[in-house]
């Protein structure tokens, strides 16, 4: 019983690959039964030498049929599958790509304001320092700098689908010690009268911990870059 209806499901997934089987294989027989039946007078049933070739002829072109039909078939799903997961590495090219420009764009805006806390440095003439209004415009805009890189940030990491479980938890424990080093340079920023040291020591600490996270990146996306990926696998159209 189970096996009839594994063999009627089969029949039924691959209706034409079934009709196929039952005409190459009760067609000829049928029609040598018939000349066997109509053997008189032009209806000859023909030689044994005769048969032997058509039997020859028609179970090579068979057999070549059968194995084309296949070996088509198997090379389509391999194109498919290749084409899945090409799709998936470049998603996720995509998504570090992105990753990486959107760190190296917030450690450009770290740079730019190490240049800017030099007015606090008390070394330098503090006369000359406090004629320009740009370092402070950069001090002040920091906060909306962060916001954006965060924002970015979590938005991309979601794309990534091929994280392990300890990367995933690596990634989430290093978005909260990055999240209070800005945190800390945040409030260092807005203290009166602001400490130069401090404010360095800190901006050095979010400066390392963004670098740590574009080496990460950069050395994922190598990772992928580099394995099995051949986008001149393409099915066939």
């Amino acid at each position: 019983m189970k096996t009839t209806k594994r063999m009627s499901k089969f029949i039924q997934k691959h209706l034409a690959v079934s009709l196929a089987i039952i005409f190459f294989i009760f067609i000829p027989f049928i029609l040598q039964i018939s000349l066997c039946i109509f053997s008189w007078g032009i209806f000859s049933s023909g030689s044994n030498d005769g048969w032997l070739g058509f039997w020859g002829g028609y179970l090579g072109s068979t057999l070549a049929i059968g194995f084309a039909y296949f070996n088509t078939k198997y090379q389509l799903n391999e194109s498919k599958q290749n084409d899945f997961e090409n799709a998936v590495k470049i998603n996720e090219l995509n998504s570090l790509s992105s990753l990486l420009n959107n760190s190296m764009g917030f450690l450009s805006r770290i740079y730019e304001l190490e240049n800017a806390v030099q007015i606090f440095n008390p070394q330098n003439n503090m006369e000359n320092n406090q004629s320009s209004e740009q370092p402070y415009i950069i001090i002040n805009n920091f906060q909306k700098y962060w916001r954006d890189y965060a924002s970015q940030y979590n938005s991309r990491i979601t794309s990534l689908n091929h994280l392990t479980p300890s990367e995933r938890n690596e990634i989430c424990s290093f978005k909260i010690i990055t999240g209070n080093a800005h945190t800390d340079l945040e409030k260092e920023l807005r203290k009166e009268p602001k400490d130069y040291k401090s404010i360095v020591e800190k901006k050095k600490l979010l400066k390392n911990l963004i670098i740590e996270q574009i080496n990460s990146f950069d050395k994922k996306y190598k990772t992928i870059l580099s394995s099995d990926f051949d986008l001149n696998k393409q099915s066939p159209k």
